[in-house]
């Protein structure tokens, strides 16, 4: 099939010592994709492979001698040139083929194996005037990966290419969805700079997403004389108000998704993150300084819980007690037994520059690496549970 297709331009291609020219090139490209394309649909193949612009580009701008050099070196030396982490590349081949007319070169071109290959979903391809007046070709297959996108791994996409906002160097990654939240890490430096988690329907958002800017009742604390007391009285509020529960059954079997602020408060329930979001969301809205810590406590293997910087201290807040002490603790005096990994509010992720054995100050930039990112004009984590009772509560009372 491929020969008959691209047999049609053997007229328009001559063996004489002239450059090819683009229009001979950009006709000979749009035929030669829609033969690969009806040839990978014969087999069962449903992805159709297109011309990627800048690999094309690049494929372009080099001269003639160059490619023809490709018949004379390894495959996997000339692919090292290729700017794959430019070019969002994942993986690339080589094939290279020459005949004497426009004929036998295309019917050459069935054996270019690796363009039907499913993962192959680009393509780049250029002619050339190869020795003693044959047609040279140049071909490469590549698999294209986007850039990190929530939306796209939500629908299933697990491979991307990442700029490090630590080092700013693009590095190729595969992100594999867990019950627990994501920390993105550079395959360069090593340094995590993002963190994503699933909500109750397991679609991920950043973590700073679910601070959603929720406010609790301004009567809660509003009778306290002092700021502390103000802080002391909304941690009360969410230890007394919302039971400890891993998981919320009958919405998710994800037992550790995130729920947003105005679930966990009107179910009266959640987890460990769950009830840190909701405290955290109350006291950044009353003015207070606080962040959701991800980390080691106690008897578990990740646990989350809050911390606030207020007249100089630093009060570690733990959501899943039965009760609360009169005065919340110092992170000094709580730096044993709790060991943060990261921590966010609704601006930024942060995470320890290194990994000193005992942490109680989580607000040091010389501890801590902030990356800022924007924060939606509109929320984009859904409130599920709440949608899902609501509805449930419509079908019996029609």
């Amino acid at each position: 099939m491929i020969f008959l297709i691209l047999v049609v331009i053997g007229n328009i291609l001559h063996t004489d010592s002239q450059p090819i020219d683009e229009a001979t090139q950009q006709r000979f490209r749009q035929i030669a994709v829609a033969a690969v394309n009806a040839e990978r649909q014969t087999q069962g193949i449903k992805k159709k492979v297109v011309t990627d612009a800048g690999l094309q580009n690049w494929l372009d701008g080099q001269t003639e001698t160059f490619i023809n050099e490709t018949a004379e070196i390894s495959p996997d030396l000339f692919l090292k040139r290729l700017p794959s982490k430019q070019l969002t590349l994942s993986q690339a081949s080589l094939y290279y083929i020459s005949a004497a007319s426009p004929g036998s070169l295309a019917g050459k071109l069935d054996f270019w194996k690796e363009a039907f290959h499913a993962s192959t979903n680009v393509v780049a391809m250029r002619l050339c005037r190869h020795s003693d007046n044959q047609i040279g070709c140049l071909f490469i297959a590549a698999k294209k990966v986007p850039s990190f996108n929530l939306s796209l791994f939500n629908k299933g996409q697990s491979e991307f290419y990442v700029t490090c906002r630590n080092c700013d160097k693009p590095h190729l990654g595969k992100l594999e969805k867990s019950d627990l939240a994501i920390a993105i890490k550079c395959s360069h430096c090593n340094h995590s700079y993002d963190l994503i988690a699933a909500d109750l329907l397991g679609n991920y958002h950043r973590a700073t997403h679910y601070l959603q800017g929720y406010s609790p009742p301004q009567a809660i604390g509003a009778a306290t004389s002092t700021r502390l007391a103000e802080l002391t009285a909304l941690w009360s509020e969410v230890v007394t108000r919302c039971r400890y529960s891993k998981d919320f059954s009958g919405i998710s079997e994800k037992k550790d998704s995130w729920q947003t602020p105005p679930d966990t408060y009107s179910l009266r329930n959640g987890d460990c993150e769950d009830t840190s979001l909701l405290l955290a969301d109350w006291l950044i809205a009353r003015g207070f300084t606080t962040r959701v810590v991800i980390g080691k406590a106690p008897g578990k293997d990740e646990h989350a819980w809050c911390v606030t910087e207020l007249d100089g201290k630093q009060y570690l807040l733990e959501t899943t007690l039965e009760s609360i002490p009169a005065i919340p603790p110092e992170t000094q005096s709580e730096a044993v037994r709790y060991q943060p990994r990261f921590s966010f509010d609704r601006q930024k992720i942060h995470f320890i520059k290194e990994s000193p054995d005992i942490i109680f100050d989580y607000f040091s930039p010389e501890l801590w690496q902030s990356y800022a990112y924007p924060v939606p004009q509109t929320s984009s984590v859904p409130s599920i549970a709440l949608n899902s009772l609501e509805s449930s509560e419509a079908s019996k009372n029609p």
